[in-house]
């Protein structure tokens, strides 16, 4: 135990085999060599061969005292949670709190797959526990604060981490504290705190997160060149590792870069092929880009290897949602909450993650519930605010609630950004303008609110200066289509509609659900003659609006030009679109009587 202690890993392992030699059925040491062995190389198979020895039926469990068995259990959770075997880690975390309800490193273990899960008040409930048991178990105390910092309470979770450093030089309670300042909008102290963290133990795994942490937050700085410094100074001194490419990877997805975060979570998949984490965050990149077969088959590796892996049952809902499959998404959505059917901090990970994903219509039930619980939520107000905006309600309505959340938490880039989008929306310019400012003082590397910057500029006339600012925001954020939409209208109002065409095809290659889109690009080929080509854009848009029983504006004006598209090629649905169009159309529509015409020639074809 004492070389173990002093991670002498290779002579605590010829001691503890030793002893086995003596004693062959002791299961400490069996236990003590599993630990040293998985401390060395943390793919050594053995060593859960050596904790399954101690802990299922057979002479070595016979012989083991209780506290035996709790730490073989607690170990061997430990062992599963590093390589994302969730259902098996809390099997062991559950054996051994049985055994010993305050043994801290399961209620760790359990609070962990808590949080993990989304299920803060939980994991706080369990990090709390263990941290009573034990108030110098780091573990313990950051998974305290990061379950405040998720349940939105920043000022607990900084006063408690940094009373904890005093004594802790640990780079995770450094990253933890510089996440509380940057929740409270603290960033030069953020910057301080992940600084620290690599100074004060800069070969420690877990360096990782303040050394990504810091690089992500002087890219949101501008200093865009020291960052990509911080992140190769990571991958030349700290080991290849699982955790440096996928906090790598986390960072760019979030950003949208979805092709960088595929790479960083493939070098994941290299060193670790068994990491469910690594192939889970790459299904959900597979899912972002539109290539649905490659999630597929990433999810259903994950679930092979762990049917309950966190937010799988979520992921798996979007993506059937994603290919049109609403009846098997509603039963995943059904089955990610079905742990806790009434914990609202699940509730409300479902929801907010079916609002990023472009699904806010399933979200606003949830949304509806979760905020009658928290109407003070900053969170639940934003995503609550962000749905109603993106399902087409009235943009003044979200603007309530996404002013609200601003109000409650002015940290946010993000909320900001949407006050900034409902505001554009409800044509409130100046709202518009001053949310912008707030966000890109908060993060200047936040692609979407040069987006919001050009819709605004493109607004007030001023497309050159809005196509330089769209420019910004594809660079930043490749996957914004709405930015090539918003060029497109730039073009429009230039009057050149070669390059508005050519704006409109980028967007709907990116996002081929979106039906005004289909409809722009139409009306433009339409406009320069090209009916056979516009024909299929205005189908889709007419038929997707169809499907969602939705009829804005300009449906009216799809359906006779679908109609004009179609009339000599495919005279039956070209029939159907004219109906539709005098149904739309109000009597004093230029059209009607071309579009009565084209009914009676058509209704009089064999």
């Amino acid at each position: 135990r004492a070389f173990e202690a002093s991670d002498q890993h290779d002579e605590a392992i010829k001691t503890a085999e030793q002893v086995l030699q003596l004693s062959k059925n002791h299961a400490g040491a069996r236990t003590l060599l599993a630990m040293a062995r998985w401390k060395k190389s943390r793919k050594d198979p053995k060593a859960i061969e050596l904790l399954q020895e101690v802990t299922k039926k057979g002479p070595v469990q016979e012989a083991a005292s209780r506290y035996e068995l709790v730490d073989a259990y607690s170990l061997l959770g430990d062992i599963y949670l590093s390589q994302s075997k969730m259902t098996a880690a809390e099997k062991a975390f559950n054996s051994a709190l049985k055994l010993d309800p305050k043994s801290e490193r399961a209620l760790v273990g359990n609070g962990e797959l808590f949080y993990q899960a989304g299920r803060y008040a939980e994991a706080l409930g369990r990090f709390k526990a263990a941290f009573q048991v034990n108030p110098k178990n780091v573990h313990a105390a950051v998974g305290r604060a990061k379950s405040k910092l998720a349940l939105e309470q920043a000022k607990e979770a900084k006063t408690e981490l940094l009373a904890f450093a005093k004594t802790s030089k640990h780079p995770l309670v450094g990253y933890w504290l510089g996440q509380a300042h940057l929740a409270l909008g603290e960033r030069d102290e953020a910057e301080k705190a992940y600084r620290a963290a690599i100074k004060n133990n800069p070969t420690h795994p877990d360096v990782v997160y303040p050394y990504v942490a810091l690089a992500d937050l002087l890219d949101a700085r501008n200093k865009r060149a020291e960052a990509e410094e911080i992140l190769a100074e990571a991958t030349e001194k700290l080991p290849k590792s699982a955790a440096l490419y996928n906090a790598k990877g986390d960072v760019a997805l979030k950003a949208g870069r979805i092709e960088e975060a595929k790479r960083e979570f493939n070098k994941a998949l290299e060193i670790e092929p068994d990491n469910s984490a690594s192939r889970f965050r790459l299904g959900v990149a597979h899912r972002r880009a539109g290539e649905y077969e490659l999630a597929a088959k990433r999810f259903d590796e994950v679930s092979a290897a762990d049917p309950e892996f966190p937010g799988l049952a979520l992921e798996r809902g979007l993506l059937f949602e994603d290919t049109g499959n609403t009846e098997q998404a509603l039963k995943m959505y059904a089955d990610a909450l079905q742990k806790a059917p009434d914990d609202i901090d699940l509730k409300l990970r479902v929801a907010s993650t079916q609002v990023i994903s472009g699904h806010p219509e399933k979200a606003l039930p949830l949304l509806k519930q979760i905020i009658a619980k928290r109407p003070r939520s900053a969170e639940v107000n934003h995503f609550l605010g962000r749905a109603k905006l993106l399902v087409g309600e009235s943009p003044q309505d979200a603007l309530r609630y996404l002013e609200t959340a601003v109000r409650s938490d002015p940290n946010q880039a993000a909320y900001h950004l949407y006050v900034a989008w409902a505001a554009n929306e409800s044509g409130q310019p100046g709202v518009a303008q001053d949310a912008i400012e707030k966000a890109l003082e908060i993060d200047k590397n936040l692609g979407d609110a040069y987006w919001q910057k050009g819709v605004l500029l493109q607004k007030q006339g001023r497309t050159l200066d809005a196509l330089e600012e769209l420019e910004i925001a594809l660079q930043k954020n490749p996957t914004r289509y709405e930015a090539y939409a918003t060029m497109a209208r730039c073009y429009v109002d230039q009057s050149n509609l070669a390059k508005a065409e050519e704006a409109w095809r980028k967007a709907i290659e990116g996002n081929k659900w979106r039906p005004e889109w289909q409809f722009r690009l139409g009306k433009i080929l339409m406009d320069r003659g090209a009916k056979d080509e516009a024909a299929p854009f205005l189908r889709r848009a007419v038929d997707l609006l169809e499907e969602r029983k939705q009829t804005p504006a300009w449906l009216w004006n799809a359906n006779w030009l679908l109609g004009e598209a179609l009339r000599n090629s495919d005279p039956k649905r070209a029939l159907k679109a004219y109906k539709e169009f005098l149904r739309l159309s109000t009597s004093e529509n230029a059209y009607r009587p071309d579009a009565e015409k084209a009914v009676e020639e058509l209704e009089e074809r064999p």
